[in-house]
């Protein structure tokens, strides 16, 4: 008997410790997106070209790299920022389309309307297409560039298709899997 209640105590200490995790990391997002305003950081990027990397916001308003990193993921989850990698390998968030016409029209960056839609929609016969036009071979990276929905839905997508029989799985000499269209007739030359 004792036992389940020391079990039932350590299993309410762990769930209270991640909860509290969970509050103080919000409460830090929070506080870092009250410091620094998102106009600021697109100002920054607009005079770089549109561009900017985790180290540069650090050094321009002296901020830790962490929170510099935090203020970054934040923007581009919320869509002011694509991501990308840099000629030195480094993480590089370039403002979206949406952002720069906003800016050149001076709508205020803080509504929703300069957004990137959070799920983009594609269907089957989209995918298909893309796929035809790609000699018939795709990856989920492929399919989530030129189809502007994430790895993750691009992998689901893939993987429903290969299921129905769509598309046959390959393996490349460095262990990238490659969708191919079975159906041949549909590539485009």
């Amino acid at each position: 008997m004792a036992m389940i209640f020391l079990v039932i105590a350590i299993a309410l200490a762990i769930g209270g410790s991640v909860g509290s995790m969970v509050y103080i990391a919000g409460n830090k997002q929070k506080q870092i997106d009250n410091k620094i305003p998102n106009r600021q950081v697109v100002e920054m990027a607009e005079k770089n070209s549109g561009k900017i990397t985790v180290s540069q916001l650090s050094s321009m308003i002296n901020i830790s790299s962490g929170d510099a990193r935090a203020k970054l993921y934040s923007m581009l989850s919320s869509g002011i920022f694509e991501y990308g990698m840099n000629d030195k390998l480094q993480e590089e968030f370039v403002l979206c389309k949406n952002v720069r016409d906003a800016l050149k029209n001076n709508t205020d960056i803080n509504t929703t309307a300069y957004q990137n839609p959070k799920s983009k929609e594609i269907n089957d016969s989209q995918v298909i297409k893309l796929a035809a036009k790609s000699n018939g071979r795709l990856t989920t990276a492929s399919l989530s560039m030129k189809s502007g929905i994430s790895v993750d839905k691009s992998q689901e997508i893939l993987n429903n298709l290969q299921d129905k029989g769509i598309f046959d799985i390959q393996v490349t000499n460095n262990g990238a899997i490659v969708y191919q269209l079975i159906d041949t007739d549909l590539i485009e030359s």
